[in-house]
């Protein structure tokens, strides 16, 4: 007598960001999709084929992970919109619908992907848990960037939250923020730790850059976009006269020329481009302070 496996559940994420670009929503939503195969689903990522162009319009990963990207454009740097006006997205789209999935998932209100996965959940009647990894409202100081976006935060951004199944924030903070925006409580689910791959990576050497391992070294790690605060730590470090003090800067994002030229002339401060994660383990490991500016 023969045992016959169970069908697979079906997931459909609208994801805003997935590797091979990369960043921390990325990463989290690649560990959650292949934690999640474990247990027993295959996936649907649905997300906008701009980080980077280079990537295949429909991928395939380990089998049971499937990659839809959608044509987008980007009018904000780092906010993609879907191009609704060309025939290719909708035939994603139908697509999207045929996977027939189980569940639906969207990450962080503020993107374009969030307000697809509303319709989703609207339009096909289907039950959407949606992520929060926000604690605050984008930061753009007081520009007309700025203003609308606490605009669309107060009115569609909240309108996911509320009208989502069920809300997960990955930190305190966020489900705080979640609660100050849409008056509904999220369950906080830390996100896990590699603590293997940690312990395993050995720190890099830094006489490949020209650092003295007498010298300090200061490390930030993150996306080059303005909400993260890298401007305010060049400033900062500006101040710093000492030369045996070095300052890492591990990312990649559409803020990098500007802060380079913000840099521009200091030879102590590393631009070192995208890493991957145990590559970024090893320098942490050798520097001597992590600074994290975001805002």
């Amino acid at each position: 007598m023969c045992s016959m496996t169970p069908p697979r559940k079906k997931l459909l994420v609208f994801c805003p960001l997935y590797p091979p670009s990369t960043g921390g929503l990325q990463n989290h939503a690649e560990q959650f999709n292949q934690e999640m195969v474990k247990e027993g689903y295959s996936i649907l990522v649905f997300t906008p084929h701009l980080y980077p162009r280079r990537a295949p319009t429909r991928d395939d990963v380990g089998g049971h992970i499937h990659i839809l990207r959608f044509p987008a454009v980007e009018i904000i740097p780092n906010y993609p919109i879907p191009a609704l006006w060309t025939i290719t997205f909708w035939r994603m789209w139908a697509d999207a619908h045929a996977f027939s999935a189980d569940i639906l998932l969207s990450r962080t209100r503020f993107f374009s992907t969030s307000l697809l996965a509303l319709a989703a959940k609207i339009l096909w009647s289907k039950p959407l848990l949606h992520v929060e990894h926000g604690s605050d409202f984008p930061q753009f100081d007081r520009s007309p960037v700025g203003v609308l976006s606490r605009v669309y935060d107060n009115t569609l951004g909240r309108l996911v939250l509320r009208s989502a199944t069920n809300v997960v924030a990955v930190s305190q903070a966020g489900a705080t923020f979640v609660r100050n925006l849409s008056s509904r409580d999220a369950v906080v689910i830390y996100r896990g730790v590699d603590v293997e791959g940690i312990q395993a990576a050995q720190p890099a050497t830094l006489s490949n850059y020209k650092i003295a391992n007498s010298n300090t070294v200061l490390l930030y790690a993150g996306r080059l976009i303005s909400g993260k605060g890298v401007a305010d730590l060049l400033a900062a470090f500006s101040d710093l006269e000492s030369p045996g003090v070095h300052l890492l800067i591990v990312g990649e994002g559409p803020e990098r020329s500007a802060l380079e030229q913000q840099a521009s002339g200091d030879r102590r401060v590393h631009f070192l481009g995208a890493k991957t994660p145990t590559q970024t383990w090893q320098l942490m490991k050798a520097a001597d302070v992590f600074v994290n500016p975001s805002y």
